[in-house]
């Protein structure tokens, strides 16, 4: 699933794949280079949709209405490490909660 996000100089909607995050892009609009952020899978309680976003960002709206909530952080891991996947909540209890995170 792509991430999608905002280039942070013109405002163009982006949309790369979720395996770039943390690497170098340029903006399709203005050229400028970005950082692509960390995708978070996101769950809709209402049309029951997952979204690939950017961050986890609590208090957002589904197109439809509904409250999406945060259920999987995308980590890189060496290629030795065998993958697993976590919950936004086994992630937090893991390597405890990110500095900007809004309670």
């Amino acid at each position: 699933m792509p991430v999608r996000f905002r280039c942070k100089e013109c405002g163009a909607k982006l949309e790369v794949p979720s395996s770039h995050f943390g690497r170098k892009a340029f903006c399709t609009s203005c050229g400028k280079p970005i950082q692509v952020p960390q995708p978070v899978l996101h769950h809709c309680d209402t049309c029951r949709k997952n979204f690939v976003l950017n961050g986890k960002q609590e208090g957002r709206q589904c197109r439809c209405g509904g409250k999406l909530s945060a259920k999987q952080i995308f980590i890189k891991r060496d290629p030795s490490e065998v993958s697993r996947i976590l919950s936004v909540d086994e992630l937090e209890r893991e390597l405890g909660k990110p500095p900007d995170a809004k309670e």
